[in-house]
């Protein structure tokens, strides 16, 4: 087994080398039942390199095949704070769906509403919120807070109208308002008509 001067000394964090050793390093240590030592070489590599977003991947790999799903969590928002590429929440996102974590998904994807720019909301949403992705209700949920927040966005507004004519997407009472069925009837012909617009559960 590689010695863990020549995992951290060989080459830098995207140098081939490095990253052949280190995985035949981390494989022997897996198969050898030494999960713990394979996870404290992860954890000393990240500290070393933590400009490489690839070692985050991995690690993220490692922790989820190995049930510790506490520190999954923990290393997606070490990557978020250290990268300005907001993929990193669609795929902290997307480990919250496979995990079935509604509470924990419902509150990445405010914050995410609460900080991205329309085009980036839209593309989290085409990537993470899609009807078959998520329940109708909570699908209609997190339209309803991204259309508060860019209210002359017609993506959100189209998300709504489908929301809303999508049997179950609502609870009875707002599926069936005035103001959900004016917005279905009479559909924005451009961005100013939009931001007027009254929905169930927002502010006028």
């Amino acid at each position: 087994m590689p010695s863990q001067e020549t995992v951290s000394e060989t080459g830098g964090a995207r140098s081939p080398d490095y990253v052949s050793v280190l995985d035949r390093y981390l494989a022997r240590a897996s198969a050898a039942g030494q999960p713990a030592e394979a996870l404290r070489i992860y954890r000393r590599e990240l500290d070393r390199n933590s400009k490489d977003p690839g070692l985050y991947e991995r690690f993220a790999g490692f922790l989820e095949q190995n049930n510790l799903f506490a520190d999954v969590q923990d290393i997606y928002r070490r990557a978020i704070a250290e990268f300005p590429d907001r993929n990193w929440y669609h795929k902290l996102a997307r480990w919250y769906l496979r995990g079935r974590q509604q509470g924990a998904l419902t509150a990445i994807s405010r914050e995410a509403t609460g900080i991205f720019s329309g085009t980036e909301l839209e593309a989290y949403f085409r990537d993470v919120i899609e009807p078959g992705n998520v329940g109708a209700s909570l699908y209609l949920q997190l339209n309803l807070y991204a259309h508060q927040r860019f209210p002359e966005d017609l993506v959100f507004v189209h998300n709504l109208l489908r929301a809303y004519s999508t049997e179950g997407s609502a609870d009875s009472a707002a599926g069936r308002s005035p103001a959900a069925r004016l917005l279905v009837s009479r559909p924005p012909r451009s961005n100013a008509s939009t931001s007027n617009s009254c929905l169930p559960a927002v502010d006028c």
